[in-house]
């Protein structure tokens, strides 16, 4: 689902759009982004990460739609890569020099229920959210 940030309504320093809350999270292998980082949770939510992973989603979607051959040349693949490239140094400049920002490429927002438990697993760097109510934990 593409969304506009303007669409949006930032509260508590975390991104809602109606009642869901934006999460990042790495859907790409090899590194992740939380799952490397868990001791930052505000990478999850960060108001201002999310604004940039939206606009690299739309630019995504719009490289999709281009012909193949004309991917790698096209002025969009261009502007991805310099999304990805604001995000990795936005999240380095926010978190230190310590945090790794590798998994930018396949950051993504998944909205999350307001008010859900979950967590993020990873494997090979891509992650999943995993939610308490609907994932078979138990509860006593």
């Amino acid at each position: 689902m593409l969304v506009n940030f303007k669409d949006c309504l930032i509260r508590d320093n975390k991104v809602y759009l109606k009642n869901k809350v934006a999460v990042l999270i790495s859907g790409g292998f090899g590194a992740g982004w939380y799952s490397w980082n868990t001791n930052i949770s505000d990478c999850l939510t960060n108001p201002k990460l999310v604004e940039l992973v939206l606009e690299k989603e739309m630019l995504e979607d719009e490289l999709g739609k281009l012909n193949w051959s004309l991917r790698d040349k096209s002025d969009v693949k261009r502007k991805l890569n310099l999304s990805i490239k604001n995000i990795e140094d936005f999240s380095n400049t926010l978190y230190g020099k310590n945090f790794y920002s590798g998994g930018a490429v396949g950051l993504y927002v998944e909205w999350v229920e307001e008010g859900s438990s979950f967590r993020i697993k990873e494997y090979d760097g891509n992650e999943s959210i995993h939610y308490r109510d609907t994932e078979g934990w138990l509860s006593f």
